[in-house]
């Protein structure tokens, strides 16, 4: 459980306002107030699908994060997710 917890975060009333399903350390996030709760690329709206839909198709990960404008560890973090799940 303590795992866990430290995935989320906690607004002022101590009610979950953010997720981090993978962990803090990786960029995916789930957050209500964005994109009606499904994940993000935390610091975008960009959908971790629309990522590794190109990381698919072949594109290398230098180019897919130049297109998006995101670090190549946030395209990897999307990668990793996706991968998972």
């Amino acid at each position: 459980i303590k795992v866990f917890f430290k995935k989320l975060e906690f607004d002022s009333e101590n009610l979950v306002s953010r997720f981090w399903p993978m962990g803090k350390q990786l960029s995916i996030l789930i957050d209500p107030n964005r994109r009606f709760g499904h994940p993000v690329i935390d610091d975008s709206n960009i959908y971790p699908e629309a990522i590794y839909t190109h990381y698919t198709a072949g594109d290398p990960v230098s180019y897919i994060a130049a297109v998006y404008d995101l670090s190549e560890k946030q395209v990897l973090d999307a990668i990793k997710y996706c991968e998972a799940a």
